[in-house]
């Protein structure tokens, strides 16, 4: 199940994945993903070290963090965006209410989800 997640969460989750590749993807629920992204880093450093002189294989490694930061940030704008309630009258899911359980939005305007038939908040 999918919560929202905070803006200090965010930023939890961004520290501790510079601090240590896949750390923050596991503080956000991405435990699989994260225990690949740090073998997958690892492995990249490893090969880089043969092949890159010194301190141009670091830039492989800045290269690869600034991509794992934008890459947990595109998954948090994506849970929060599938959490997140609408608060717009003219939203095309009825009442703006979606499933807390499955995620689906109210588009008939019950109470109860068409999809898992969980009530809705």
């Amino acid at each position: 199940m999918s919560t929202f997640i905070t803006t200090g969460k965010k930023a939890l989750a961004i520290i501790l994945d510079i601090i240590i590749w896949g750390l923050g993807h596991g503080v956000i629920g991405k435990i699989k993903r994260g225990v690949g992204i740090f073998l997958l880093g690892f492995a990249i450093m490893f090969a880089a070290s043969f092949f890159i002189p010194f301190p141009y294989s670091l830039l492989v490694g800045l290269a690869y963090l600034i991509w794992l930061i934008s890459d947990l940030i595109k998954i948090i704008n994506s849970v929060n965006k599938h959490t997140s309630i609408s608060t717009d009258p003219n939203s095309v899911y009825g009442k703006g209410k979606y499933c807390g359980k499955c995620g689906s939005p109210n588009v008939e305007g019950s109470s109860f989800s068409t999809k898992c038939g969980s009530e809705l908040k």
